[in-house]
Parts: structure tokens; C-alpha cells; sequence
């Protein structure tokens, strides 16, 4: 499984083996600004998530929206439940806040800080 982060699939890497596509941690290379995700356009999987490939979840994703838009991947401490969900970099606090609230989303990411700033 991987890491709770936001990631960008490395464009033609896609193949028919899902765990062999390329991915970029963008959360290691953008340590400034927000992440604000688009839920309504996620995918959740369930319990036992664990045994999910998500770089697997992450290409099926990138193949039904597109390649290259950033996904962000966090699991929730207290279920157990992972959410994929294409996220937005916004560079300053009160967009990043008007657009997590449009979105109807309970929290974006700081991620200067490395922490959840909830709404």
C-alpha cells in the first residue's frame, strides 16, 4: 500500500500492469502552499484496504479522469477507509479555504506545516 500523499502519475507509464506505472510524490516536491481535494469526484474503498495496490487504484484513476491531474491519497485513522481523490494546489490559505468549502470538504492540507487545517 502506499503512502498517505498527493501523487501525479509520470505520463506514459500507464500500462496493463497498474503496479508497474510511475508515480510522483508531489507532496515531497511542493512543501508550500495547500491541497484542497474534490471529493465529489473520489473514489473510496472499504475496509481491509490493505490489500489494495493503491499505485493500482491511483492508475484506474488517472485512466477514467485523465493523466496528470494530482491525486491525493488518505486513509482515515478511525475506519479504516482510504479516499483517492483529485486535489488542487492553491498557493494562498483563503482560496485554498473557499475552494475546500465549495467542495464540501471537511479539512485541506497545509502543506508547508504538514497538517490538516479543518473547516
Amino acid at each position: 500500500m502506499i503512502a498517505d500523499g498527493t501523487y501525479r502519475v509520470i505520463p506514459g507509464t500507464v500500462t496493463n500492469d497498474a503496479d508497474a506505472v510511475e508515480l510522483e510524490n508531489y507532496g515531497e516536491k511542493w512543501n508550500y502552499g495547500f491541497f484542497v481535494a474534490n471529493g465529489k469526484r473520489g473514489i473510496k474503498l472499504g475496509h481491509g484496504v490493505e490489500n489494495e495496490p493503491a499505485v493500482s487504484v491511483i492508475a484506474l484513476f488517472n485512466e477514467v479522469y485523465g493523466i496528470g491531474p494530482l491525486v491525493g491519497v488518505w486513509t482515515d485513522p478511525d475506519t479504516g477507509i482510504c479516499y483517492v481523490d483529485p486535489v488542487t494546489h492553491v498557493s494562498d490559505y483563503e482560496t485554498a479555504v473557499n475552494l475546500g468549502r465549495e467542495y464540501g470538504e471537511l479539512a485541506i492540507w497545509d502543506a508547508f506545516k504538514g497538517e490538516e487545517v479543518y473547516l
